[in-house]
């Protein structure tokens, strides 16, 4: 109001004034109101230093919001330009454009950091990929380093390739010549440093890497491995003896849960602390009715939302041209899973592979950028 008062003699002063509000504590209301502002929505220069402060005070943020955040899972579009921010528990689904040349083809690996911070690993050439984190005010990604790419399994020629958090520290991991290759990122130095390598045993058809307690976790249908950044080193632990030819994988505070692509919902549970394995029964049914009746599935992820594990399933007929969802939620109670008959909005969604993470996200400046289509239907 005292800008507007006199405008033409006290504008200039916005951009020096607005550091100075501490966005943190408004509500997801009143941030929308100064978003939607003409001062501000017609001043390019007074978003940036909005942006600026929210990214800057971001981590207080996530603590103080409360009901103005909201746990959601980030899903990218194959074939256009957009992101999928979603929680199937409250069938809230929101859509926000992405700016940068980026669709879900291009995402190689993704994490979400014990700050709340979301990174991703995505095609920049063939032998390289750019590290990107979300700046959820302005809703663009912004680069932060580029990482040469191992050389691929020249028998394969496939390569899975994870982007994981640890005490603090960004690790890529991938496959190199059929042996896992560790990388720790330096950002004061803006350098990717090799790290120590587990010793495998033997080959192997599947593998995946987690955070969990402080510590990265790889492993593979026959063996396990630890690594402990503080001392660069890995040790071997304990495997199943039919360990799960893993699709996904994802991780709470002590526990790590894997799927077997085999078997539909069998689920085995890694316990860190008792370095010790279980296997969650009963495996999910394949639904015979209408929208899954004549299509394949086509991918399976787990994530953990709330607290409770999930699944999420997509099925593709065979032109690809119609797609339905499916995510079901865990009843660690009762032993089954149970169908939360998620209603996603029509588009090409995928997860980012190979794990998916939620993140905590801010609700004001996600209204602010994109679209509500919580009551979208399926395509």
């Amino acid at each position: 109001r005292w800008v507007e008062h006199s405008r033409e003699d006290r504008q200039h002063h916005l951009p020096s004034i607005l550091p100075h509000i501490r966005f943190n504590l408004l509500t997801s209301e009143h941030m929308a109101a100064i978003l939607e502002h003409p001062l501000v929505r017609e001043d390019p220069g007074s978003l940036r230093v909005i942006g600026n402060a929210v990214h800057r005070g971001a981590s207080n943020v996530r603590k103080r919001f409360g009901m103005d955040t909201q746990e959601m899972v980030l899903l990218f579009s194959n074939s256009t330009k957009e992101m999928l921010f979603m929680n199937p528990r409250i069938q809230r689904y929101i859509k926000c454009p992405v700016t940068e040349n980026l669709d879900g083809s291009k995402v190689v690996a993704m994490t979400v950091t014990s700050t709340g911070d979301i990174y991703i690993l995505a095609k920049e050439q063939c032998n390289e990929l750019s590290l990107l984190v979300y700046n959820h005010f302005s809703n663009v990604w912004e680069h932060q380093s580029s990482v040469y790419r191992y050389d691929r399994d020249r028998v394969t020629k496939f390569q899975k390739e994870f982007i994981v958090e640890v005490d603090g520290h960004l690790f890529y991991l991938a496959e190199s010549d059929l042996r896992p290759r560790v990388r720790r990122y330096n950002k004061h130095t803006d350098q990717w440093l090799e790290c120590s390598q587990p010793q495998l045993n033997g080959e192997s058809v599947s593998e995946m890497a987690v955070s969990c307690g402080g510590h990265l976790y790889y492993m593979t249908d026959v063996e396990m491995h630890r690594y402990h950044p503080s001392e660069d080193q890995w040790c071997k632990l304990a495997v199943q003896v039919d360990s799960p030819d893993t699709n996904s994988a994802v991780a709470t505070q002590t526990e790590i849960f894997c799927d077997d692509q085999h078997f539909l919902g069998l689920t085995s549970v890694y316990n860190t602390k008792t370095d010790s394995w279980q296997e969650l029964s009963p495996a999910l049914e394949e639904p015979q009715e209408a929208p899954y009746d004549h299509m394949n599935l086509n991918d399976t992820m787990y994530f953990v939302l709330e607290g409770q594990l999930h699944l999420y399933l997509r099925y593709d007929d065979v032109d690809y041209t119609r797609s339905a969802w499916r995510i079901c939620v865990r009843d660690r109670a009762e032993g089954v899973w149970r169908d939360l008959h998620a209603t996603l909005p029509s588009g090409d969604w995928c997860m980012p592979f190979p794990v998916c993470y939620k993140a905590r996200m801010y609700l004001a400046c996600l209204n602010a950028n994109s679209t509500d289509v919580t009551t979208t239907a399926t395509s």
